[in-house]
């Protein structure tokens, strides 16, 4: 088993990359013969002797059991496998942060951050964290354009959440809204986009746009006092389905709403 995994020479290799001895690696746990003859294939260490070897010299323990004899490349390949993993479960945040660590830079990676960067850009514009929000969205589109596989929805959509972090006031003063209605209605987050321009005819699925929408038909015919009521009650999505400026733009009606009235203690 020695012999076919070089568990010896995986364990010598380390302990000269660490500039350890023989001397020093044996310690008190074993004799420095017993730690020559592991390292030079003749002698199987025990489960116990492993565990200790591996401790000292800081190593995974499936390692002496792969088929790689580089550790570099091994733990890139187990940071890969745990990327992917991470990517499938939606945790964008810790999928971007792992594969921006290891430098990746192939055409599957460009997707993978692209595609993360994207999420968590959107994540940080609903927050309201607008520098973090404009960073990510930047990368997205760095990324989207650094690999063949498919990112129009990316590079298509980005632009206008940027639109949305730099002038949370009028986004549509930022880009080319022309173009961006050429786009079918199936476009990412159409729905948002609809929302931001005012469309008073589009019909909404998300419960904040739509009841938002509907008290600017309320605006629009001077009814204030309902208007206000139905920006109110939209309170309860404050953590479900509100971003940063969906926020924005209804406190900004409210305040309009309330001065129009009178009640100016909002």
């Amino acid at each position: 088993m020695n012999e076919k995994y070089n568990f010896g020479k995986k364990i010598k290799q380390r302990r000269l990359e660490l500039g350890l001895t023989q001397k020093a690696l044996s310690a008190n746990y074993m004799t420095r013969n017993m730690l020559s003859l592991i390292e030079s294939g003749a002698a199987l260490p025990s489960i116990d002797t492993l565990e200790y070897l591996c401790s000292r010299l800081e190593l995974p323990i499936p390692y002496l059991f792969s088929e790689s004899d580089d550790l570099s490349d091994y733990l890139r390949t187990e940071r890969i496998k745990e990327i992917r993993s991470l990517f499938a479960k939606k945790k964008y945040k810790y999928c971007l942060e792992l594969a921006t660590k290891l430098g990746l830079d192939d055409e599957e990676s460009e997707l993978i951050l692209a595609l993360c960067s994207f999420e968590c850009g959107k994540q940080a514009l609903k927050d309201g964290i607008l520098l973090s929000a404009v960073g990510y969205l930047n990368d997205a589109l760095k990324h989207a354009r650094s690999t063949p596989y498919p990112t129009d929805n990316i590079i298509a959509t980005a632009p206008f959440y940027l639109a949305c972090a730099n002038n949370i006031q009028s986004p549509l003063l930022e880009i080319d809204t022309e173009a961006y209605e050429k786009m079918h209605s199936e476009a990412y987050d159409y729905e948002f986009y609809k929302y931001v321009s005012g469309d008073l005819n589009f019909v909404y699925t998300n419960p904040v746009f739509a009841g938002h929408i509907a008290a600017k038909r309320q605006l629009k015919k001077y009814e204030y006092l309902s208007a206000i009521y139905l920006m109110t009650e939209l309170e309860q999505y404050k953590n479900t389905h509100y971003n940063a400026y969906a926020f924005f733009s209804i406190y900004s009606d409210l305040e309009g709403a309330y001065k129009q009235i009178g009640d100016f203690e909002i």
